[in-house]
């Protein structure tokens, strides 16, 4: 017998959409986006966020690595026969034990981040890649594909799953090397646990897509007594000799721009 499979939950805003809600939601967006003046369109785990400019959601800021932080000068630089430009993903990697996180705000809290493999020498990533993944299944705790903008005008446009878009006959894609998304997946005890209970599901593999999904769940589901040990051991960064060797190789990043922005306003 199929186990049913239940309507996944989100903790902050209640039960998320059907698949049919959201082709109905991205199909106004492009609707809106066609009869107005933006350019281009970001394609977003949670929403679509067609401001011309960036994205900015509970979970991802996407921002260049540079001293003005305007993805317009960005997208003002593709060539006109570009219709998508990739953004690489970087992942949030806590520094401080679940007990001592008490600030809110998770872009003030986190400034440590992994790189996406994208933007790490080939020879550096195969050195080092182990010792960043530590006993976890993969490099990166959730996605590791980015995310996507893509030209308002290209011909055919339309979506194709949660990074991309699709356009009439291909299109030209390019991925971006000097700009970055950077994801706030698994920053706290408390946030992974709100994930690992998203859905009701009696066999965990039914809603878990990613591998450390199912790590957690089958965690948070069993042996949650120690659960806030558990995540401190796995995902938050306690060594300072290899927080360091990582920054130095580049596998690991410092990043300050959203605790800047956010500070200034």
């Amino acid at each position: 017998m199929k186990t049913k499979r239940t309507r996944l939950r989100d903790s902050r805003s209640g039960w998320r959409p059907t698949p049919r809600e959201t082709l109905r939601a991205v199909r106004t967006r492009f609707s809106c986006a066609k009869h107005s003046i933006l350019s281009w369109l970001f394609r977003e785990r949670r929403k679509m966020a067609s401001n011309g400019c960036c994205t900015l959601t509970s979970t991802s800021w996407c921002t260049p690595r540079v001293r003005r932080f305007d993805l317009r000068d960005v997208l003002a630089r593709q060539s006109p026969h570009i219709d998508r430009v990739v953004f690489p993903n970087y992942e949030a990697v806590p520094e401080r034990p679940s007990y001592e996180l008490n600030e809110p705000n998770t872009f003030k809290s986190v400034t440590l981040f992994k790189r996406n493999h994208l933007h790490i020498d080939t020879a550096t990533y195969a050195r080092f890649a182990q010792s960043a993944r530590r006993d976890n299944p993969n490099f990166f705790l959730a996605y590791a594909n980015g995310k996507s903008a893509c030209r308002v005008s290209s011909p055919g446009l339309r979506p194709n799953g949660a990074h991309r878009f699709k356009t009439k006959g291909g299109g030209k894609e390019v991925t971006t090397s000097e700009s970055a998304i950077l994801h706030y997946p698994f920053v706290s005890a408390a946030r992974a646990r709100e994930r690992a209970h998203r859905c009701d599901c009696t066999d965990v593999k039914e809603c878990s897509m990613l591998a450390f999904d199912l790590v957690l769940a089958n965690k948070v589901r069993g042996e949650a007594a120690d659960f806030e040990s558990w995540f401190d051991e796995r995902v938050v960064e306690n060594n300072s000799t290899r927080r360091e060797a990582l920054l130095k190789a580049g596998v690991y990043a410092r990043i300050h721009a959203p605790t800047l922005l956010i500070g200034r306003t």
